[in-house]
């Protein structure tokens, strides 16, 4: 059987499937999945992927797999199983038209998205009774199937409001309330789908295939968002952009720099518009050094997800985010930087002698280092991986350093920045010459290099005001918070060499 092969990991060939569809020479119920089998696309994403304005959209979804409301459901409904529900259901309810553009977009990708060599191979089966199970939505599907070359006798899917329990509940559950068991248990199945064994082990006769030209395609894929490389491709399911662009760059930068802001809350504002407008055009460098390294390295280290959404990286859209981003953050760090307090006269003075000259300066020369910066990468990305080395931590200097040009810095704000600097780029040196970077306590050294910067520098100068201060008190705070996981295993890892 079909399905016993492919545990034996021999693959189900799509011609054997249509080969023994057309010679079947008794009455048999033909149970067709539909994503990736009768369709050759996801109809949930593609469905997803209607969603209008489509930049707000793909917002939407990626706020909801950042929260993944889906495990707060109850005991019954929680996990991945419920996802796709979750999307489809909060998606139709919030963008309500999405249904109603659904009906004009299933006739067009129905007709360029359907499997015809299946399609014909039902037609011309006498003994068959085809019907569509899906764990998709019968909403969706049902709109796709009138233009399908075959129509089968019934459409089973996944309900609206309960399609969390239906896919717990899987593709038996959906069958049996329709068909009876010796029904079920006779039929065909054809489905590329592993999540339908159970139903695969039941049925008499089984089909698992992967069609050629059937893709998994995720909802609005094509447009492009800011972070979307890092998160999704270089480091995927890491949360790159909270834990590395929020957490540890623009932290940082708020501790050493809006903190000694006349209005620190307005230049942390400003500040953060100014790490997304950085970060925009520094995943730039990212997705060039995995092109580089697909064309010129003989065993390149990309991850999965490359080959998937490398078309979708756009060179131009992130300068135009990164611009409207850097605008914003020029305009609120210069009212920081010239307003004396948060009285609204104050603020009202400032708006009022706006310096339109000294803000389209600003805004030039932060376009301008962000063009240096991108040159920069690409000049780091087209060297040798030795020499990459020492180019390496100016990159580092450049992702918190350039921000000085618009403000200013403490002594001990300055020391966080360079600790940063160093901590960044030593695991960098240490993956370069072979070693393994994971096993670098960067929060403990992080806190050290700060330290020992902090204490050099009062011992040098013979001063330690600088250090008097509750900015210094907090930065060890935050910085001691952070070490404690690395700390702890350090410790329980330490013992005498003679033991």
């Amino acid at each position: 059987m079909a399905y016993k092969q492919e545990i034996d990991g021999k693959t189900c060939e799509a011609q054997q499937v249509i080969n023994f569809i057309e010679n079947l020479n008794e009455s048999s119920l033909a149970i067709i999945d539909f994503d990736e089998t009768l369709f050759l696309r996801n109809s949930t994403e593609e469905y997803l992927s209607n969603i209008k304005p489509q930049f707000i959209g793909n917002l939407f979804l990626l706020f909801l797999d950042k929260l993944k409301p889906w495990n707060f459901l109850p005991q019954s409904l929680r996990g991945d199983e419920s996802r796709d529900w979750v999307r489809v259901l909060l998606a139709t309810i919030v963008f309500p038209w999405t249904w109603l553009l659904w009906q004009g977009r299933a006739k067009h990708l129905m007709e360029a998205y359907e499997n015809h060599s299946l399609s014909r191979a039902l037609a011309n089966s006498h003994y068959t009774k085809t019907v569509i199970a899906s764990r998709g939505f019968e909403f969706i599907i049902k709109p796709m199937t009138k233009y399908l070359s075959i129509q089968p006798e019934q459409v089973i899917g996944c309900r609206f409001f309960k399609g969390g329990l239906d896919r717990h509940q899987g593709k038996e559950a959906l069958l049996a309330t329709k068909f009876d068991h010796d029904a079920i248990r006779n039929s065909i199945l054809v489905t590329d789908s592993t999540d339908d064994a159970s139903l695969l082990a039941m049925v008499k006769h089984p089909f698992l295939v992967q069609w050629p030209g059937a893709q998994y395609i995720p909802a609005l894929s094509n447009i492009y968002l800011p972070f979307f490389y890092l998160e999704r491709v270089k480091r995927p399911g890491s949360n790159f952009t909270y834990e590395v662009v929020i957490k540890n760059h623009l932290l940082s930068l708020v501790l050493a720099i809006s903190w000694i802001s006349p209005l620190p809350i307005v230049n942390a504002i400003g500040t953060s518009f100014l790490v997304f407008s950085f970060w925009c055009i520094y995943e730039i460098g990212y997705f060039e050094n995995d092109q580089i390294a697909e064309k010129y390295e003989k065993k390149p280290v990309l991850s999965e997800t490359y080959h998937k959404y490398k078309s979708r990286m756009n060179l131009f859209q992130p300068w135009l985010f990164a611009s409207a981003l850097g605008f914003i953050g020029v305009l609120l760090t210069y009212i920081s930087n010239h307003t004396g307090n948060y009285a609204l006269s104050s603020i009202h003075n400032t708006f009022l002698l706006l310096d339109q000259k000294s803000i389209f300066v600003d805004f030039t020369m932060w376009m301008g280092i962000l063009a240096s910066i991108r040159i920069l990468y690409s000049f780091y990305n087209y060297l040798d991986e030795k020499t990459r080395i020492w180019i390496y931590p100016f990159l580092q200097m450049s992702k918190y350093l350039s921000f000085l040009v618009f403000t200013n810095a403490s002594r001990v704000g300055l020391a966080l920045l360079i600790a940063n600097i160093f901590v960044d780029w030593i695991p960098y040196i240490i993956y370069r010459c072979g070693g393994q970077r994971d096993e670098f306590e960067e929060q403990i050294m992080r806190l050290f290099v700060f330290l020992l910067i902090c204490a050099g520098s009062a011992l040098f100068l013979h001063e330690i005001e600088f250090i008097k201060n509750w900015q210094f008190a907090v930065i060890l705070l935050w910085l001691s918070i952070r070490i404690r996981p690395q700390l702890k295993k350090l410790i329980s890892n330490a013992h005498w060499v003679w033991h």
